[in-house]
């Protein structure tokens, strides 16, 4: 397999940001570096057994590289595990470089390297993988939300504003959605001496493929305080 481009250089403080961002939900995430005619690399978090938060993150490639080119026995898909925190540093070398290139290798083990040309010279980071399988990587595939009905939430200032004051009363909160013609979304703490909750009604609905139900979709669960700080952060 073989993948290697050019990542543009008026990109990187854009994608530091973003890195960073996953970083406060997981330490680790999924890079899916995808054929040539799709035109997006994904950055997938899935779930794990200490956090039930997932994210997922598209880079359309005409914005953020230059001369993409990708070859690998599943249809030029590849799946590489990396750990965000050395993504962080490679692109914080790279912040000051006058052209980075990015490919795959093989060092001993796999990995993802930055070579990055400065006026001082060149920096080479050498970041470990895992290549994932084929079948693995298709079991990261984020849901198709054009199909999924949902609702667009408040600010997330608002709402993590909410959720410090939840805080108070213990590290478990129920929510609830209710998608319809009028849609609600509401989230709420207890403890044995009082009971606190937010809801916000009449907001958007996110029914990008434009289905008509024949009632309101209603979807409540629980989850930890400290889940939700982290993804909404």
């Amino acid at each position: 397999m073989r993948f290697k481009t050019r990542l543009r250089v008026g990109r990187i403080s854009a994608l530091l940001r973003v890195v960073q961002a996953l970083q406060k939900v997981d330490r680790r995430c999924i890079l899916h570096l995808t054929p040539q005619e799709d035109d997006q690399v994904r950055l997938i978090l899935l779930p794990t057994a200490l956090s039930s938060v997932a994210a997922y993150a598209a880079l359309p490639k005409s914005y953020w590289f230059d001369g993409y080119r990708i070859e690998s026995q599943s249809g030029n898909n590849i799946g590489v595990e990396v750990d965000l925190q050395n993504l962080d540093r490679a692109l914080k070398s790279a912040s000051g470089g006058d052209e980075v290139v990015i490919k795959l290798a093989k060092k001993g083990v796999p990995v993802l390297t930055f070579d990055i040309r400065t006026a001082l010279g060149p920096i080479l980071q050498d970041l470990p993988v895992s290549i994932m399988s084929s079948t693995r990587l298709e079991e990261c595939r984020e849901a198709d939300s054009a199909t999924l009905p949902g609702v667009v939430l408040p600010s997330l200032a608002n709402l993590c504003s909410v959720v410090e004051r939840l805080k108070a009363l213990g590290n478990l909160a129920s929510i609830k959605t209710v998608v319809g013609e009028r849609s609600s979304f509401s989230i709420e703490a207890s403890s044995d001496a009082a009971n606190l909750s937010a809801s916000y009604e009449g907001i958007e609905s996110a029914q990008h493929n434009r289905l008509v139900f024949s009632g309101p979709l209603i979807s409540d669960g629980a989850l930890t305080i400290e889940t939700v700080a982290q993804g909404w952060k």
